[in-house]
């Protein structure tokens, strides 16, 4: 069994946190997320099930929790990641969120939703992620390196990117050659895209 003492209440609660979070993501790199129980997730934390409603009131409410701590994540290593011209920069966050996805099968993946998490809640958490892209993108248009409205490349680029998601997470493509394929086509299209307009 974990060893769940810690040396105040606030140490305590984010020691057992982070196992219930840890248990889940051991759990869905094994199966599929609709499969997983809280039931599963306190056996593999070893913390008793009823012990679990102190954290969360349900799988969904774990999920999303699970969620808010990749993206944050996520977004640190984006903004460590960052320099050199914006369409290094861009480039460097295809790569970065495709090895995010290889190394989180939970990560921007577009069918959470449908286990019942609150859209609003989904939204929230992946904002940190999406409004950096939206400010590369509104970076790049303002000096001439793209075209068009950055809200529209944004949803544009971040459906590329999750259609590329569930490749990733099986294994049939590499991050690292994911993000040269991903990244040449998306930074051709872009400029093609101020080309047109000229």
């Amino acid at each position: 069994m974990p060893d769940l003492w810690a040396d105040s209440l606030e140490a305590h609660r984010a020691l057992v946190r982070g196992k219930l979070l840890a248990a889940f993501a051991e759990l869905a790199a094994e199966q599929s997320v609709h499969d997983i129980t809280l039931t599963a997730v306190a056996e593999r934390a070893g913390i008793a099930r009823s012990a679990v409603y102190n954290y969360v009131a349900s799988k969904h409410d774990l999920l999303l929790e699970y969620t808010l701590d990749v993206t944050s994540a996520w977004s640190k290593q984006l903004a460590a990641s960052a320099h050199g011209s914006v369409v290094d920069r861009f480039e460097q966050y295809v790569a970065a969120t495709l090895r995010v996805f290889a190394e989180d099968p939970v990560a921007g993946a577009e069918d959470i939703g449908r286990f019942g998490v609150e859209h609003e809640g989904l939204m929230s958490a992946l904002s940190g992620v999406r409004d950096h892209l939206r400010a590369l993108l509104a970076e790049g248009v303002a000096d001439g390196s793209f075209s068009g409205d950055p809200a529209e490349l944004e949803t544009f680029v971040f459906a590329a990117l999750s259609g590329y998601h569930p490749v990733v997470v099986r294994g049939d493509l590499d991050a690292a050659t994911a993000a040269a394929t991903v990244s040449r086509l998306l930074v051709h299209g872009l400029r093609g895209a101020r080309r047109d307009r000229q």
